[in-house]
């Protein structure tokens, strides 16, 4: 009675052993093609478990075939992450600014913004990390930046932050 209950349940995909003793799943998608894992897998389990997870993005109908989501993948992994110390540097270069400018910029970037947030990928700096207390503002000493309202900092206030009028 058992066997004609395990025949009647419908199946995704199928799974099957290979001469190595590892399986291969396979299945066939929403576009009618036939896609095999992108993997083999050391037991009938954890490949039965891929074709349940592929199942489920079906299901969801937010399935994409496995060749482009490692395609995706891939291409996500090599797009370079810009960081706010190369912003800075070729900002400074893209601009027509007069030597004096240039070597105040530089060194005001070089001693206020590099030491603090040069690191930060420039997708990561939010204004929470900008006014973050355990970041340094600056130098015990060092004069302040002669335009604060064109800071970092201040170019990330919120109305709450900035002082009181009397």
């Amino acid at each position: 009675m058992a066997r004609a209950a395990d025949s009647a349940r419908r199946q995704f995909g199928t799974v099957r052993r290979l001469p190595s003793g590892r399986y291969q799943a396979r299945y066939t998608g929403p576009d009618l093609e036939r896609h095999t894992a992108p993997r083999t897998f050391e037991t009938n389990g954890d490949a039965y478990a891929w074709l349940r997870a592929e199942e489920r993005l079906v299901e969801l109908d937010v399935w994409t075939s496995p060749a482009d989501r490692a395609a995706e993948a891939e291409a996500a992994a090599t797009i370079k992450v810009l960081t706010v110390e190369e912003y800075g540097q070729g900002w400074l270069t893209e601009r027509d600014l007069r030597p004096k400018t240039r070597a105040e910029y530089r060194r005001f970037w070089s001693s206020r913004i590099t030491p603090y947030l040069g690191d930060y990928a420039l997708a990561d700096v939010t204004p929470a990390v900008i006014r973050s207390p355990r970041r340094p503002r600056g130098r015990v000493g060092a004069p302040p930046p002669r335009d604060p309202y064109n800071s970092a900092e201040a170019r990330t206030m919120t109305p709450d932050d900035y002082p009181a009028a009397d």
